[in-house]
This record gives structure tokens, C-alpha cells and sequence, in this order.
């Protein structure tokens, strides 16, 4: 756990753990300057799918890790870690909003909203995250 917490905390490039959900944030604000309308819906459109159908990086991960936090809160007594896995579920399910707001972008009419939307949200769980990995550091460097 320790491990992972740091490694997200303080990863070893800025395009993972909670520096690269900042970095995405960011330039995915930047897409509509970049892409021409039908790349940019098909790359939002692919946003969706490697959040939600594919990849690990969605919601997946964030409820896989909240289910693990939960049964080492009834392992250890520790219910720090509770709270933890309620903030991961969380984390998870703003993923999940992230990604399915694309998946139709290749029709919708307020895909500048989306992306707005998309941006503030992904900015959220970088704040969610932080917190939450600052807080399982501190309890696991307690053990």
C-alpha cells in the first residue's frame, strides 16, 4: 500500500498518478484548438471507451482499490480505511462521469460544455485522490 500511495503521489513521470489526472485536465481543454471537429469527437469518443470499456485507468481501478481498502479495514481494525475506500468509490465514479460523457460525442450538440465539464471533473479527482493517498501514507507509515 505504501508503495502505491507514493508512487501516485509522487509518480516517476508527470502523465501518471495524480500529476497526469492534472496534466489531462489541462490539455484536454486545449483539444478543440488542436483537432478539427470529427477528430476531436472520435478522440473524445475514445476517451470514453478506454475509460470505460477498456484500459485501467476508469472507474474500474478506483472500485477494485475501495473494495480492497474495505476488507483491510475489516483485516486490520483500521477503519481509516473506510473513509479511504468511500473516497476511491468516489474518485471511481467521477471516472465514470468523465468518460461517459463522451460516448456520444460524435452527435451531441454541447461537446464544449462536455469537455468543460470533462476538465473540472478530472480536476476534482486529483483533488479527491490527494487527499486520499495523503491519508493512507500517514496510516500505513503508522504500521
Amino acid at each position: 500500500m505504501k508503495q502505491g500511495a507514493a508512487a501516485h503521489l509522487n509518480p516517476p513521470i508527470k502523465n501518471m498518478g495524480i500529476k497526469g489526472i492534472r496534466r489531462a485536465a489541462k490539455e484536454l481543454l486545449k483539444w478543440p484548438a488542436v483537432f478539427d471537429d470529427r477528430t476531436l469527437r472520435m478522440n473524445l469518443f475514445n476517451l470514453y471507451i478506454f475509460i470505460e470499456i477498456g484500459g485501467t485507468g476508469g472507474g474500474c481501478f478506483r472500485y477494485m482499490y475501495a473494495r480492497f481498502l474495505n476488507e483491510a479495514a475489516g483485516v486490520t481494525g483500521d477503519k481509516q480505511f473506510l473513509k479511504i475506500a468511500e473516497m476511491l468509490q468516489e474518485s471511481g465514479t467521477l471516472f465514470s462521469d468523465v468518460g461517459n460523457q463522451f460516448s456520444t460525442a460524435e452527435t451531441v450538440a454541447d461537446i464544449d460544455e462536455r469537455i468543460c465539464s470533462a476538465s473540472e471533473k478530472l480536476e476534482n479527482i486529483a483533488e479527491i485522490e490527494l487527499e486520499a493517498f495523503k491519508r493512507l501514507t500517514e496510516i500505513v507509515s503508522q504500521s
